[in-house]
C-alpha cells in the first residue's frame, strides 16, 4: 500500500511540476513572439530590412537591401633615359 501511495505522489507531483512549467513557458514564448515583431518592425523602419508578403498579409521572405562602394586612387610613374649610340630594337 505504501509503495501505491509513494507512486501516486510521484505522478501527481509530476503533473503539477508539468503543468506549472508548461504555464511559465507559454508565457515566455508569447513575450518572444511579441518582442521578435517589435524588433522585425524597427529593422524594417530603420531601413535595414524589407520583408516580402504574399496576397493575404503572412511574410513570406526577407529582403536586405545593401549598398557598397569603392574608392580607389592610383598613382603611376615612369621615367626613361636615351642613350645615343644604341638601338632598341
Amino acid at each position: 500500500m505504501e509503495t501505491l501511495l509513494d507512486f501516486l505522489g510521484v505522478i501527481v507531483g509530476a503533473a503539477i511540476a508539468w503543468w506549472f512549467s508548461r504555464f511559465y513557458y507559454m508565457r515566455a514564448s508569447n513575450d518572444l513572439v511579441t518582442r521578435l515583431g517589435l524588433v522585425c518592425r524597427g529593422l524594417q523602419e530603420a531601413g535595414l530590412v524589407e520583408w516580402t508578403h504574399d496576397q493575404s498579409g503572412k511574410v513570406i521572405g526577407l529582403v536586405l537591401p545593401l549598398k557598397a562602394s569603392i574608392i580607389a586612387t592610383a598613382k603611376v610613374t615612369a621615367s626613361a633615359e636615351v642613350v645615343k649610340g644604341q638601338s632598341g630594337g
